[in-house]
Parts: structure tokens; C-alpha cells; sequence
């Protein structure tokens, strides 16, 4: 006989009986997991999974957290991090309680397949410290219950992250409207890894607005025009999630309307602002990744404004227009100086690569610098510290080592200017009394050093004491005015390997207790007498 259930018994039975466990919610995170790649792992390459149990009290905090397996350096840092986990409360109905959290470290630690890209800054070093990808070192979390059945988000959105860290933003999300008067700003505040200090604002119609501070060639206000598709690209291009999430800060006065009691280190780094639909957010430069402030250099083309003309540029910016965006800049030239992003280290490997792929190899930026030259130049903060030898891959490419920029320098003289003969150069052809359009020659730049056996290899391979310059300077006048502490041609900043003698302003001028002076003097004077001297 088929009995029947009143339906009443029948719901009833079924809001009191135990949900699934599979169709329960898993407890939530209050906050971003943030589980990071130590620092100290990173840097000794250490990789691996990881693998740790846990458990979370009725108040949302976790208890019982047990190291399982994975490498001392990983595991640890990753067993401390999840005992500070907490979860929304109360819990779920019918969460489970017992995890179990594996997570996965990666370094990516070649560059065979890296390809540079013009649009995005290059990892270059800064003082002793590298800039490395933060994508390099790669972490991957999996959180489950014991029984599989439920799994905890560790993969929070940036929006999401935003809302714990940054309590007092309004605005954690892009806006939807955009209005002709949008904007992106950039304002390099103070010195970071080049000093400058300006502001530049890049309006959605096209119009550019730059204002200069300090060490930049344009101070004071500039204006300029742009094509309109490439600023509302720009200004597009920071309706993003990172942007939006990321912290707001207060941007600071300028330079000069800020108190004198006021200090720079309150100001110091990049600011970036965008105002976008009537809503606008300003955060730090560290905030998100430096391709928004390379965007906003490249497109506003403000090496015009940081530098003066590219045809009279001097030697010492060829350092900081390989960081930042230049006109003209090719990928070779930027080889030329090429760090691995995943473990720091210099590399020609890139630069090979580049060569035999058929890149042209005199392809010159707007300044008529070509890859030899900035190898040239580099050559000091390159010797003895890196693998390979970018001058030889490109001299074995046909690279002109004749070839002059705008101003009529040579690599050669890039090399001169920083104290080094390039033997390599001369033999391939190098013509060692070539004068730019100053009439500057190799060997006045040399002279600046104070460097004998530099002077001595570069008179022995032919290089003319007796010639003078546009201002009729000798290479010896180049040498007393640096022994005065008045060099000629204004020495190299001392960045990086780079010696530089700075000769003691209170000695002598010039400089008679200087040995290298001396020496220098003796093998110069000689070499004039001799070359003034009628033929036997």
C-alpha cells in the first residue's frame, strides 16, 4: 500500500534536513590573500610547490596551520602569511572548516624568447638596483577543503583588493562616461631614477600642457598639438581596473609654490592623474606598472622638453635616453644595454638575436646615435662586469664605425668622452682625428681624463696633438682646463663604474701634485714638439 505524505511534512523535511556540503558556500576572505614571492627565494632562484593545512575558527581567524611539504625558503614565509588569514564572519552555512592550501613558485629565468617593445620602459638598472619583472616571479594558489567539495577564492580582483586597502576611495572603478575634456597627467616630482622635475597633461582632444621645474631644458610653460587619436587612446587607456583600484594620493604642490620649509622627500617619485567623465583619481607612479608613465612621455613626445634639440644633445644624456622615450629609439640600440628581467643579469643575448634576424644595424635615433655609439659609450659601465662584447657583435655586422651623429660625433668619441680608447674601433677603421661639429676630436675628450695610457695608446695609433678645435683648444688645453676643475666639454656624471677624477678645488691650477696631470702633460707636450719638429 502506497502511504501518502501530507506536502506540508514534505517541505519541512527538507528546510530542516543538512544542506549539501558541495552546494555550500566556502568561507570568504576579508582581505587579499597576498601571498608573495619572498625576496630572499626570488634572488636565489628558488622554486616550487608548496603545501599547507589549516583550519578556521568559528571568529573567522585560522588555527592549527601546518607546514606539509615544499622548500624551507617557500614554505615558511607562506605558513606565517595564511596564520594571519581572516575570513568574513560568520561563516557559511555548512562551510567546512579544514583546508588544505597548495600553491606554486615560478621563475622564469631565460630571455631566448624575450622581445623588447618600444611601448613599455626597459629593465634597466638604477644605482646598484635592478628593475625587475614583477611577472617573472610567479605565484598560483589552489585552497580546497580536505574533502574537495569547496574551494576558497585566493584570486581577488584588483577592485576587490582595492576595497580593503583603500577604505576612503569613492571611486574604485572606472567610470563609464567620458567627456572631451578628459585628461591623463604625469608629474615627475623631485629625483628618482633621473632628476627631473616637471609636469606634463595630455588632454583627450589632443592638446598638450608641460610645465618644467628643475633639470629639464623647457622650464616653464609649453604648448602643443598632437594627433586626437592617439591622446583619446592614451586617455582610454587608463579606464582600467589597476588604475582605478589602486590607491589614491594627494598630489603634491609645485616645486615652486611649496613651502621653503617644506621637503622634497615628501614629494619625491611619479605622480599619475586621469580625469575621466568628471571624476578624477591621482595615484603614485608605484602604484601600477611604469607603462602608464611611459605612455604619457612617448605620446606627449617630451624628450623635446626635457632635453634641448636632439642635434645638440650632449654626450651624458645618451644614459637617460635609454630610459625613457625618445624619438627614433630602435630596439638594436636598446640591445645594446639589455638586462634579463627575470634574474637581473646583463645579457647580449638579445642583442645577437636582433643582429642575425637582420635589424639594421646603423639605424640611428633623432639625435643620429646609432647602436655602436651607445655601445661605445657604455663600454665603461659594461668592462669586466658583463658577458659578451656588443661592440665586436655589431663591428661584425658592418656597423660604420665612421659614422656621425647630427652633431658629427663618433663612437669613438662617445668612448673618448668617458676616458676609453676602443682599440676594437680602430681596428676596424675608426678615424681617430675625426673632429664633430665643434671640432672636438678623440683625443682633446681623452685629454679631459687624465689618463696617460690612454693618451699613449691613442698617439701611437696616430692621433694628432697639434689639432685644434672650432675655439682653436688644443687637446692640451683640454687637460689644463680639467686639471682646473673648468673642463671644456663638462665631465661625465660619476654614475654607476665610472671613476672620475675631480681634481681637489683647492689645488693648484693647474694641477702640478696631480701625477696623471703630469704625465699626462709630459706625453702630450712631446708629442707636439715631435710633430712640430722639420723631418730629418
Amino acid at each position: 500500500m502506497i502511504r501518502c505524505v501530507p506536502l506540508a511534512l514534505l517541505v519541512a523535511s527538507f528546510l530542516t534536513a543538512p544542506l549539501s556540503r558541495a552546494q555550500s558556500p566556502a568561507p570568504v576572505l576579508t582581505a587579499a590573500p597576498n601571498i608573495q614571492y619572498p625576496p630572499i627565494a626570488r634572488a636565489a632562484h628558488v622554486s616550487g610547490d608548496v603545501t599547507v593545512t589549516f583550519a578556521i575558527n568559528p571568529d573567522g581567524t585560522t588555527t592549527s596551520v601546518q607546514p606539509v611539504s615544499g622548500q624551507p625558503m617557500l614554505l615558511n614565509p607562506t605558513v606565517d602569511r595564511i596564520k594571519h588569514w581572516t575570513f568574513r564572519t560568520p561563516l557559511p552555512l555548512n562551510a567546512q572548516t579544514y583546508f588544505e592550501a597548495k600553491y606554486s613558485f615560478t621563475i622564469k629565468t631565460s630571455d631566448d624568447d624575450e622581445e623588447d617593445n618600444l611601448d613599455t620602459p626597459p629593465y634597466l638598472p638604477s644605482g646598484d638596483v635592478i628593475r625587475l619583472d614583477l611577472g617573472a616571479a610567479a605565484v598560483t594558489g589552489d585552497v580546497h577543503s580536505t574533502d574537495g567539495s569547496q574551494t576558497i577564492d585566493v584570486t581577488a580582483t584588483a577592485a576587490a583588493k582595492a576595497q580593503d586597502r583603500c577604505p576612503k576611495d569613492l571611486q574604485k572603478t572606472p567610470p563609464d562616461k567620458t567627456d572631451f575634456n578628459d585628461y591623463v597627467e604625469l608629474f615627475q616630482a623631485s629625483c628618482a631614477a633621473i632628476c627631473t622635475d616637471y609636469k606634463v597633461r595630455i588632454y583627450r582632444s589632443g592638446r598638450v600642457s608641460w610645465r618644467g621645474f628643475d633639470h629639464v631644458a623647457a622650464i616653464g610653460d609649453r604648448e602643443a598639438l598632437i594627433d586626437a587619436s592617439a591622446a583619446d587612446a592614451l586617455v582610454t587607456s587608463f579606464q582600467s581596473e589597476d588604475f582605478w583600484s589602486a590607491c589614491s594620493v594627494s598630489l603634491p604642490p609645485d616645486p615652486k609654490t611649496r613651502a621653503k620649509a617644506d621637503s622634497d622627500d615628501d614629494y619625491f617619485g611619479e605622480f599619475l592623474t586621469a580625469s575621466i567623465g568628471g571624476v578624477t583619481k591621482t595615484i603614485t607612479g608605484g602604484s601600477v606598472n611604469d607603462t602608464y608613465d611611459w605612455a604619457i612621455d612617448r605620446t606627449a613626445d617630451t624628450h623635446r622638453w626635457r632635453h634641448i634639440e636632439p642635434a645638440s644633445e650632449p654626450y651624458d644624456n645618451m644614459y637617460e635616453d635609454l630610459a625613457t622615450p625618445k624619438p627614433g629609439m630602435t630596439i638594436l640600440i636598446r640591445a645594446t644595454y639589455h638586462f634579463n628581467p627575470y634574474t637581473g643579469q646583463q645579457t647580449f643575448t638579445y642583442l645577437d638575436k636582433l643582429l642575425k634576424r637582420g635589424e639594421s644595424v646603423d639605424a640611428a635615433d633623432a639625435s643620429g646615435w646609432t647602436p655602436l655609439m651607445y655601445a661605445s659609450y657604455l663600454d665603461y659601465y659594461l668592462s669586466g662586469s658583463a658577458t659578451g662584447d656588443p661592440i665586436k657583435l655589431l663591428l661584425d655586422s658592418r656597423a660604420d664605425p665612421n659614422r656621425t651623429s647630427l652633431h658629427g660625433d663618433t663612437a669613438l668619441m662617445f668612448a673618448a668622452y668617458r676616458g676609453t680608447l676602443l682599440q676594437p674601433l680602430l681596428t676596424a677603421g675608426a678615424n681617430i682625428n675625426a673632429h664633430n661639429a665643434d671640432g672636438v676630436t678623440a683625443l682633446m675628450l681623452l685629454a679631459q681624463q687624465m689618463k696617460p695610457d690612454e693618451l699613449q695608446e691613442a698617439l701611437t695609433a696616430g692621433a694628432d696633438p697639434t689639432a685644434h678645435d672650432n675655439a682653436g683648444h688644443t687637446a692640451l688645453d683640454y687637460l689644463s682646463a680639467a686639471s682646473c676643475n673648468k673642463p671644456i666639454i663638462p665631465l661625465p656624471a660619476p654614475r654607476g663604474m665610472v671613476a672620475q677624477i675631480i681634481p681637489n678645488p683647492s689645488s693648484p691650477c693647474p694641477d702640478t701634485t696631480n701625477q696623471s696631470f703630469l704625465a699626462s702633460r709630459t706625453l702630450l707636450q712631446k708629442a707636439m714638439a715631435a710633430k712640430a719638429a722639420p723631418p730629418q
